[in-house]
């Protein structure tokens, strides 16, 4: 069985992995693992680098004791002949402690005069992807995962973990423009893969590119032509220069194409969509940033009425173009503090959720939403959409799946 350790967004995580390997069994998820059966490492390794929502991917397997553990972990060392680098993570058991485990390793190391060192600097944390990648556990040494729950003990190593260095990199080096929202590179990836399927060509289509973050994973990713659309002149002078930039950076080799025009009149300029797009992915403007100083009621009621004019055109006019693939599209929900709308001395840090009513309407009118996962998961969703949420912003994004009717 493969393991995966999923993000903070758990059903982001998940919802990749199913859409990415449908024909695999869910052996066991929680908020913290996912666990695949009758999946190879190598089918993993393939692809991994695409699974943006996963921390990391490590295969396992069962022990009877705490002790049975430090005496793999002694065999493991036993292979090599010089100094011996290791780093130990523990899940699900609160009994035991990561320090314990270290500490009881390290002496075990000693008795048996083993020349060892563990990786962890923090006693009571796991490693991090970057204290992995910089310590060399997976290219010489190795990083080791205790697992155990009230009946059963697991153990065994990671093969795989997110190159944090690499995303992050691709994102710093990106033309930006701070006045505009930004769609955050790890979002737009896991959009892309629940997209996917095997029945699509290479071709996907972004009519709301903003600042190309979506095309650029694209191309990276799955997608040999990449097909965008945009109002503004300067989004586009912008996402032009970084699809270049990108290419000549990377050596890679992929088709772009633009079409300058509003999505409110997708018809004007419709051979991207009737010829080309096999997947449109994307997300129109969430409109205003707004701060714990200026965020109202009534700015949020403004914004959804100029917001839910635009979709309405939008998918009236996929229907009538009889767009059949799938669209995977992000929509704002806010966050309202109740300290913006209390009396001062009844003011709280909690707040209240506002979500963008108007659009289910029009979804339901033009749409099929689709189910992102299986009835059988029984994982709960709005209205099977997925919510994505930041530390400290109050405007927020729901997730879709759909069809045009």
């Amino acid at each position: 069985m493969i393991w995966f350790l999923l993000w903070r967004e758990f059903k982001l995580s998940i919802a990749e992995i199913v859409n990415i390997f449908p024909d695999k069994k869910v052996f066991f998820y929680d908020k913290q693992i996912l666990i695949l059966e009758n999946l190879e490492k190598t089918e993993i390794l393939e692809i991994a680098k695409n699974l943006w929502w996963i921390i990391k991917i490590f295969e396992v397997k069962k022990l009877e004791s705490k002790e049975e553990f430090l005496e793999n972990l002694f065999l493991e060392a036993n292979n090599f002949e010089s100094k011996f680098n290791y780093a130990i993570n523990i899940f699900w058991n609160s009994k035991t402690k990561l320090s314990e485990l270290l500490k009881k390793s390290k002496r075990i190391f000693k008795e048996k005069q083993k020349s060892a060192r563990f990786a962890n600097n923090d006693l009571n944390k796991n490693l991090s992807s970057a204290q992995i990648i910089n310590n060399k556990l997976l290219t010489k040494w190795w990083d080791f995962n205790f697992i155990a729950s009230e009946k059963q003990i697991f153990f065994w190593k990671t093969f795989w973990v997110q190159d944090i260095e690499n995303y992050s990199k691709r994102d710093y080096e990106k033309q930006t423009d701070m006045q505009v929202w930004m769609l955050p590179p790890k979002l737009s990836q896991m959009m892309i893969n629940i997209g996917k399927n095997n029945e699509m060509k290479d071709n996907i289509y972004d009519p709301f590119v903003g600042l190309w973050t979506i095309l650029i994973e694209a191309s990276l990713m799955w997608f040999k032509n990449v097909y965008w659309s945009d109002i503004s002149d300067r989004m586009v002078e912008t996402s032009i220069s970084n699809l270049r930039k990108l290419k000549n950076t990377h050596s890679l080799d992929f088709y772009f194409e633009i079409v300058k025009q509003n999505a409110k009149f997708i018809h004007e300029e419709n051979i991207l969509i009737e010829k080309k797009a096999d997947l449109i992915i994307t997300e129109w403007y969430l409109w205003e940033v707004m701060t714990q100083n200026n965020i109202s009621e009534k700015r949020i009621f403004e914004q959804r009425e100029r917001l839910k004019e635009l979709y309405e055109r939008f998918f009236s006019w996929l229907q009538k173009l009889n767009f059949s693939w799938i669209i995977i599209i992000c929509f704002p929900f806010w966050e309202l503090p109740l300290s913006n709308s209390l009396p001062k001395g009844e003011r709280t840090k909690i707040g209240r959720y506002i979500y963008f009513e108007e659009i289910y309407n029009i979804l339901n009118k033009y749409t099929e939403i689709q189910k992102i996962f299986s009835d059988d998961l029984k994982l709960e969703t709005k209205v099977w959409s997925l919510l994505y949420k930041r530390e400290k912003q109050l405007v927020w994004r729901e997730i879709f799946k759909l069809k045009i009717k």
